[in-house]
């Protein structure tokens, strides 16, 4: 743009050409000519006048000299301040919030440019509401900067209008910051800003309404036995709350406009919103629903109680509807049946479904053996163990007597083998015993036999009797076990421990002979007299064990790659070897021959039979 010339002000020459004429007197007309003198008085009266006329005169000249140099100095002053053009915008002069005052043209483009280039067609207006945020895209709104016409409105400011309007617009650049109207240079979207507005004030100019809950339909039965899914389900109707809102929303559409004029896109709105109740949906269910009832297992009789369904919604699911609904907004739910958490088949099938550990063993020893066996096995079979107890194999069988069935069978006693009552059941103490190991159970009570048994490897038998040795296992796991023991009448021991196996692996049982203890045979001599139990001459009255030192280990491998995983240490058992015995019958030598003669009368000598005491065994 080239400097602006600016034209005097009319008025102010007119006035200045006034004085001029008043002063010189070039007024006159031409046809004012001078009149004659008359007489000599009227020529006296003349000159008297013509002496006051020039005196007045040079007064006048003085004065009009004083006016020309004022309005000089006044022209060359209006010249050097008003009429002159540095070609810079006035100072404090703002264009979209940059202050371009002081800048030449191009330097303001330059800035502005820098300053508008990655907002007005990069940023969202963003309206700040108590409640929530509304952005409003450049893609939206369209908005677009004519930068180069911005600056060319900010540089004619002062330069523009009248003389007087000019010099008021100079003067008061000095003082206080124009701020440029950049409405007419914006590329805006006005009536996409009003819609806005107008959806505002529907949504936040409201009355206060509560929610509200209707439901329409009959409740089928809940009976697990006469569900019926194809039954037509009961509606429950939810009407959200409206808030009561005021929002000025011509205030707000100002408060954008200026926004854009002043290339600020954050805009904050203040005002009270009264919201209604949030919907209860927990008082809502309590009151239209029917919750489901979980079956329940009897911790004693291990009964369980059957499950009853419910029939409602799902709180959780219907309150992330309540959160995305607007307000006002009606919600339909359609009830359905609600299965309890715990169903009758949901608790069978963890209950009682895995073996835990199992172990078959077999040894017949007659009908009574047999019998104790069987009485054994249906004492413990069905017992069940809560997580936590402790099996207690003196417990559970109680003393074994002939009242309750139990016949006399073998069983070690002081290291021999003796008929007890209730004898032969260490075969199934020692079948539980090696079930639990394979269950991985915590053995809290075990004692092995005084000599290996044939029915289980060595290390991993238990043997038990009434007041002194006991066996007991605790259930470690968290559920509960039960035990399944099964006697035939040839001897064979079944038993199985059912729970439900959480563990990821199996378990293995070895052993480790530290030392082995040979039996030897031993001819025992017995008197005739002394043979109280009728041995046979060369019969055998003890057999043979030999005897070991075991180390018993449990190693621990993984279910799906059968991987070792360890190998601990278990226990440690001692078992004592029994010599072979075999009787023999000593005849006593005959009497010598001796002449009769008198022998005085003696006392017989008396003696008492050494016996053999030791831990006595019902295995």
């Amino acid at each position: 743009m080239g400097k602006f010339e600016q034209p005097r002000d009319n008025r102010e020459e007119a006035e200045l050409e006034e004085a001029f004429h008043q002063v010189t007197g070039s007024n006159k007309t031409k046809n004012q000519a001078t009149k004659p003198e008359k007489n000599t008085a009227a020529k006296q009266v003349s000159a008297k006048n013509g002496e006051k006329s020039n005196k007045g005169a040079i007064i006048a000249i003085c004065i009009a000299a004083a006016f020309v140099l004022v309005g000089a100095i006044t022209g060359v002053l209006y010249y050097i301040f008003y009429s002159g053009d540095d070609g810079l915008i006035l100072n404090n002069v703002y264009v979209a919030g940059v202050n371009v005052g002081g800048m030449s043209p191009e330097e303001a483009k330059n800035v502005l440019h820098l300053s508008t280039d990655n907002t007005y067609t990069q940023k969202d207006m963003i309206i700040q509401l108590p409640d929530k945020e509304i952005h409003l895209s450049p893609a939206d709104t369209k908005v677009q900067l004519d930068v180069d016409a911005a600056v060319e409105a900010a540089y004619n400011y002062g330069r523009e209008g009248t003389n007087a309007e000019q010099r008021r617009a100079r003067r008061e650049a000095q003082r206080n910051n124009y701020v440029l109207d950049l409405i007419p240079y914006l590329n805006l979207d006005t009536a996409y800003i009003q819609s806005v507005m107008d959806e505002l004030s529907i949504r936040y100019n409201t009355t206060l309404t509560q929610p509200t809950v209707t439901i329409s339909g009959g409740r089928p039965s809940l009976n697990p036995d006469e569900l019926d899914e194809e039954a037509e389900p009961q509606i429950l109707t939810l009407t959200l709350g409206i808030p009561e809102s005021a929002l000025d929303t011509t205030t707000l559409y100002g408060m954008v406009v200026d926004g854009y004029s002043n290339n600020d896109f954050n805009i904050q709105m203040d005002f009270s919103i009264l919201e209604p109740e949030e919907p209860d949906l927990e008082a809502i269910f309590e009151k239209y629903c029917a919750a489901p009832v979980d079956a329940v297992l009897d911790t004693n009789t291990y009964e369980i109680t059957p499950e009853i369904y419910g029939y409602g919604f799902d709180i959780e699911a219907v309150q992330k509807l309540v959160d995305q609904a607007g307000n006002g907004e009606t919600l339909e739910i359609s009830l359905e049946y609600i299965t309890p958490t715990a169903t009758t088949e949901s608790i069978s099938s963890t209950l009682f479904q895995d073996v835990l550990g199992s172990c078959e063993t077999y040894q017949y020893s007659g009908y009574n053996r047999a019998n104790n066996l069987q009485l054994a096995c249906a004492a413990i079979n069905g017992l069940i163990l809560k997580p936590g107890e402790t099996f207690s194999y003196n417990k559970a069988l109680g003393e074994r007597t002939t009242e309750k069935g139990y016949l006399g069978a073998a069983a070690y006693v002081g290291g021999e083998t003796v008929t007890s009552i209730g004898g032969g059941i260490c075969q199934v103490s020692s079948s539980l015993y090696y079930s639990a190991l394979h269950a991985d159970l915590e053995i809290v009570e075990r004692v092995c036999h005084q000599y290996p048994s044939s029915y289980v490897p060595l290390g991993m038998d238990a043997t038990v009797n009434w007041g002194t040795i006991d066996f007991k296992f605790k259930n470690n796991t968290n559920y509960p076990i039960k035990i399944e023991a099964y006697a035939s009448d040839n001897g064979r021991v079944e038993v199985k421990l059912l729970g439900t196996d959480e563990k990821d692996y199996y378990v293995e049982m070895s052993y480790s002979v530290l030392k082995t203890y040979n039996w030897e045979e031993v001819i025992k001599d017995i008197k005739p007299e002394e043979n109280t139990k009728g041995y046979k001459d060369g019969e055998v009255i003890s057999t043979p064990y030999t005897g070991y030192d075991v180390n018993t280990y449990k190693s621990k491998y993984n279910k799906e790659t059968d991987e070792l995983i360890s190998t601990e240490f278990e226990t440690f058992s001692s078992y004592d070897k029994r010599d072979r015995v075999i009787c023999n019958i000593v005849e006593p030598e005959p009497e010598p021959t001796v002449p009769e003669t008198t022998v005085p009368e003696t006392t017989a000598p008396t003696g008492n039979l050494d016996g053999i005491q030791g831990t006595a065994s019902e295995g």
